[in-house]
């Protein structure tokens, strides 16, 4: 939007990157998703509602950005601590899966109510929460720690109901557990929380949720639809980011 001036990984270039912001947010948004996506790159693709919070975020500025203003810009992953105290309003002796790719699921059906929670060793500024939620099937077992979550798919087949048997339907896979609706509030103390700092839907496999920078020990997300038929909820690869040295804090 604003630009690009002086070195780029050492190399110091007689032009500049022009500024592009007059363009709307669709353009920018399909332009940044084919840089990401050609050249050897590989990344999620960015929605015009992206581009809009990014506006919005440095409507102030006037000036051209140096890479260096970007990086520091830019979130930081939390690096996972084994202090870091995961628990769940269900199966909560599994949460700690949520950091790996062994998921951590709900073991049932999502409804509005469930929880996920972070507790961190110290309060740090969030900005933004990711991870992953493949299929699992629903189950009515209590999870067991340490115990992988189950990800089979639900239902079996009677003897000589295998493929090449007339009639033979393979069962269908789970829908992905993505949250259908939810909230993040944060607490420095457990007890007391915030006002949602953000609130949105899950779309597919992949959930990212950006908010205003906020100062928080404790994050939680909460799920807030009642849909019909849907799957459990489930959570792996888990990522907390901490915003850049120049964000701002509410």
């Amino acid at each position: 939007m604003h630009g690009v001036t002086g070195p780029v990984n050492g190399t110091t270039f007689p032009e500049v990157m022009v500024p592009m912001g007059q363009n709307s947010d669709e353009w920018l948004a399909a332009v940044g998703s084919y840089i990401r996506n050609a050249f050897g790159n590989r990344a999620p693709m960015i929605a015009p509602a992206h581009v809009a919070r990014v506006r919005r975020a440095t409507a102030g500025r006037r000036e051209i950005w140096t890479t260096s203003e970007l990086e520091s810009s830019l979130p930081k992953r939390l690096v996972k601590d084994p202090a870091w105290k995961l628990t769940a309003s269900h199966n909560t002796a599994t949460a700690a899966n949520a950091l790996s790719i062994q998921p951590w699921s709900s073991g049932q059906p999502q409804q509005a109510g469930m929880w996920f929670q972070v507790e961190l060793p110290q309060p740090v500024t969030l900005t933004e929460i990711a991870f992953e939620s493949n299929a699992v099937a629903a189950e009515n077992l209590t999870g067991v720690p340490g115990a992988p979550t189950r990800t089979a798919i639900a239902g079996g087949r009677g003897r000589g109901a295998g493929p090449g048997a007339p009639g033979f339907q393979p069962p269908k896979p789970p829908p992905p557990g993505y949250p259908r609706g939810y909230q993040v509030q944060v607490s420095m103390d457990g007890a007391t929380w915030s006002a949602p700092v953000a609130e949105g839907k899950g779309q597919g496999a992949a959930t990212d949720i950006t908010f205003a920078p906020v100062r928080a020990k404790f994050v939680r997300i909460t799920q807030t639809a009642n849909a019909a038929d849907a799957p459990p909820w489930s959570i792996q690869r888990l990522q907390l980011y901490e915003a850049g040295a120049s964000a701002g804090t509410r």
